[in-house]
């Protein structure tokens, strides 16, 4: 999609020049290159440099002095890694420029990174979670508060990797929002580790609308193998202090199923476990089967299996496919069958006994349903 918008920018206003940052770009900047389409890239964090990269871009001058920048035929740069990353970044009222009723929510960027390393995960911040100062986050979620009623929804998306994981931080802010009266419209994401601690809890309960938990194992086995800290023990941990303070129906707990390695047994191991959790707890579950993410150590052990390659990703729409989904597990279509079959059921019966105010205690889409709809989306777009 990307290289479709460059060439689309290349044939409007052939003298253009484009520079293209993000997640491909830094794991991957030999396809960027390869692509014939930007004449710059940037591998890393661009907040402190990206005004010096588009000053460069106008003069078409050299970027060697810019830490993480090359032109197309330069030596890829190390990735750049800042920290802190928002210290000396102005902060810009820009969402008085959005226009009206155009988005659910507004997105608001308080830290970045993510202090684990989950073999499954291909964010370029592994091991390096930098989270801005209390002042600077609570001035970006005041300012976008502001401006709710252009959005649909009324609600302010925390789009950090883990908002939760600065423990003091959070008590923190929630006493400025105390202040203000800031009423429940945060959505973020949050980490089961985080979430024990009943004070994390009890601060952000009232100023919370919906937020994410990255639980994702059911077992010891599969946390140690994607090195996740989130055992079933620490998630039902996580699961009954939000019970005890009154947010657990507005938690939802993400699941993988079909790691590499999952039988169909290992499948409804993990869906036993999400029943009891949401019978016990009256949590909401987001299951999914597992895909794999370019980049991610999960990844690179399957392409060193010639199960995935790179070139897979050249395809609009590769992430939906049936070869990126069933040429990279042991299960037969079968055994995947029977178990979008158990799961249909399951989700019925949770659905039986949950108000219908309260949304659905499991959300879950088969891999077959997604791939007939992303098959049609894509014809519609070829």
């Amino acid at each position: 999609m990307v290289r479709a918008v460059a060439t689309a920018c290349k044939t409007a206003n052939p003298k253009a020049k484009l520079c293209i940052g993000g997640p491909h770009a830094t794991h991957f900047p030999e396809s960027v290159k390869g692509s014939g389409l930007f004449d710059l890239h940037f591998r890393g964090d661009a907040d402190h440099v990206i005004k010096d990269v588009y000053h460069a871009l106008r003069a078409e001058g050299s970027v060697d002095h810019i830490r993480g920048c090359a032109d197309a035929s330069s030596v890829s740069p190390e990735p750049v890694n800042q920290s802190p990353i928002f210290e000396g970044v102005p902060a810009l009222d820009i969402f008085r420029q959005i226009p009206e009723q155009r988005f659910k929510s507004l997105p608001v960027e308080t830290s970045r990174g993510c202090k684990f390393q989950c073999s499954f995960c291909s964010i370029v911040s592994m091991k390096n979670w930098r989270g801005a100062s209390v002042d600077y986050a609570v001035d970006r979620i005041l300012s976008a508060y502001e401006h709710l009623d252009r959005t649909t929804h009324g609600i302010i998306s925390i789009v950090d990797d883990t908002f939760t994981t600065d423990h003091g931080r959070i008590v923190e802010m929630a006493k400025c929002f105390d202040e203000v009266g800031l009423p429940p419209v945060l959505n973020f994401d949050a980490t089961v580790v985080d979430l024990r601690n009943q004070d994390v809890v009890a601060a952000l309960g009232p100023y919370t609308n919906n937020f994410l938990v990255g639980a994702e194992v059911a077992t010891k086995n599969d946390a140690k193998s994607i090195k996740k800290a989130a055992t079933p023990k620490l998630i039902r941990d996580a699961a009954s202090v939000l019970s005890k303070e009154g947010m657990a129906s507005r938690g939802v707990f993400s699941f993988i199923i079909g790691f590499p390695w999952h039988t169909k047994k290992d499948c409804i191991e993990v869906l036993d476990f999400v029943h009891d959790l949401v019978t016990e707890f009256n949590v909401k579950v987001y299951l999914q089967w597992y895909w794999p993410m370019p980049g991610s150590e999960i990844w690179r052990k399957l392409r060193s299996e010639g199960k995935v390659s790179l070139d897979h990703c050249e395809d609009i729409g590769f992430f939906l496919t049936e070869r990126w989904f069933y040429g990279i597990r042991s299960m037969s279509r079968d055994d995947i069958e029977s178990v979008d079959e158990r799961i249909q059921i399951i989700k019925s019966l949770l659905s039986v006994s949950r108000p219908r105010k309260e949304g659905p205690p499991l959300e879950y889409s088969s891999p077959q349903i997604q791939s007939r709809k992303w098959e049609a989306k894509r014809f519609a777009f070829a």
